[in-house]
């Protein structure tokens, strides 16, 4: 969301991105940020094209991502990351 949504982290975000050759997301990602656009335009701080566009963004960067999809192996350090982390659901 940081990348298409301007909020704190954002610009911090944005200095990262410009310096990696390659992004990785996880396949939940896609939920995650369609819902949160979604979620935004409800309660009115995008309009419904504004929605619309930043999804179809997404989605395009997608294609220029590494997804990680969802497997146990993928899951297995979750508890642990979550002791050490204050991460919530699939940020873990």
């Amino acid at each position: 969301m940081k990348r298409y949504v301007r909020e704190d982290g954002s610009k911090a975000l944005a200095e990262r991105l410009a310096k990696e050759e390659q992004v990785a997301t996880s396949r939940v990602a896609q939920a995650e940020v369609a819902a949160a656009m979604a979620r935004r335009c409800r309660e009115g701080s995008l309009s419904i094209k504004e929605r619309d566009d930043l999804i179809a963004a997404f989605e395009t960067h997608l294609l220029f991502m590494v997804v990680v999809e969802v497997t146990a192996s993928v899951l297995k350090p979750v508890g642990s990351l979550v002791r050490q982390h204050p991460l919530r659901g699939f940020d873990a």
